[in-house]
């Protein structure tokens, strides 16, 4: 499994994967077309400008599940977890929606609903569904 997630420092509508006055933001800051770093734990490579889910999947080494957050509005089998009550409207906002974890008591009718804690079920049933 892989894991995309949203923007790292999020302030204002933009976002910062990296960090301010190290050589990777200043080499994009000076119109570098990308740029990276590599150690011997971790690797990454920088873009300007935002990356569609494909375009970051197509990035990442080969994987049987790609768990992508924050791309509610990818066509993709999703699992929504639902904070406050209010965000109960998402449901009908969204498409391919394969079930609910709630941090309050919820039900749905058709949806499976799963303790967001039980990652076994949540993952059983999110694969089962995108493979159909």
């Amino acid at each position: 499994m892989t894991v995309i997630l949203p923007g790292g420092n999020v302030s204002e509508g933009t976002a910062s994967l990296d960090l301010p006055d190290k050589d990777t933001w200043l080499h994009l800051a000076a119109g570098a077309a990308g740029t990276g770093a590599s150690s011997a734990a971790l690797s990454g490579i920088w873009t300007p400008g935002e990356a569609s889910l494909e375009e970051l999947a197509g990035r990442l080494p080969p994987a049987d599940v790609i768990l992508a957050e924050g791309f509610k509005r990818a066509p993709y089998a999703k699992w929504v977890l639902l904070r406050e009550p209010r965000d109960a409207e998402l449901l009908d906002a969204l498409v391919n929606v394969v079930g609910v974890s709630a941090c309050f008591p919820f039900s749905h009718p058709s949806l499976p609903v799963v303790d967001r804690n039980d990652v076994v079920r949540i993952a059983a049933l999110t694969i089962a569904a995108a493979r159909t």
